[in-house]
């Protein structure tokens, strides 16, 4: 946990640093949420996929470096989707309506999400019906999970992780081409 909290520590540090000394004529925060929405689908769907052929320190190596990446890209998309707002207009009450909409639509995406994933995940699996089966030896009565069955499950996972890397792709696109930010910003000097 320390090695996680420390790791998101420092994205934030790096994340926030980035994304203020950027400038671009698409603006600020909306480059980050395009190029960290479009890292992120491909970086989560690697997340559910076991690599076959590595032993299991590198499996350990693989998914550490993977959620690695996951938190740091996660973290940039955060911080540029959370500021956004600041950015859209200088009307307090439009930000206000506009953090309300985005709580909601962030509210919305997690419980579809997560009903999308149980519902793809329950279709494919088929260890209650086929995992235990007795064992070939007639003197143990131990059974054994059907890794055919087990495949079935993993191919679910898959499947679930299309889904949602595919609703992440959407929500990126919507917010990156269809929320306009402001140019120039007044400082509070001004």
């Amino acid at each position: 946990v320390f090695v996680s909290r420390t790791w998101d520590v420092i994205s934030n540090l790096i994340a926030g640093k980035l994304i203020s000394s950027t400038s671009t004529r698409f603006g600020r925060m909306r480059p980050w949420i395009l190029g960290s929405g479009l890292l992120l689908v491909p970086v989560y769907f690697f997340c559910w996929f076991v690599p076959p052929d590595l032993s299991d320190e590198w499996k350990m190596v693989y998914y550490l470096v993977l959620c690695s990446a996951f938190m740091f890209l996660q973290t940039i998309n955060n911080v540029a989707y959370r500021t956004l707002v600041m950015y859209m207009t200088d009307d307090e009450d439009v930000r206000n309506k506009a953090t309300l909409i985005r709580g909601i639509a962030e509210l919305v995406a997690v419980v579809l999400g997560i009903a999308v994933h149980g519902q793809i995940v329950a279709a494919f699996d088929t260890v209650p019906k086929k995992a235990c089966k007795p064992a070939n030896s007639t003197t143990n009565t131990t059974n054994r999970i059907d890794p055919e069955a087990l495949d079935d499950v993993k191919y679910g996972y898959l499947i679930s992780a299309s889904a949602i890397c595919g609703m992440s792709l959407l929500a990126t696109l919507l917010v990156s081409f269809g929320v306009k930010e402001r140019r120039y910003i007044k400082s509070e000097s001004e």
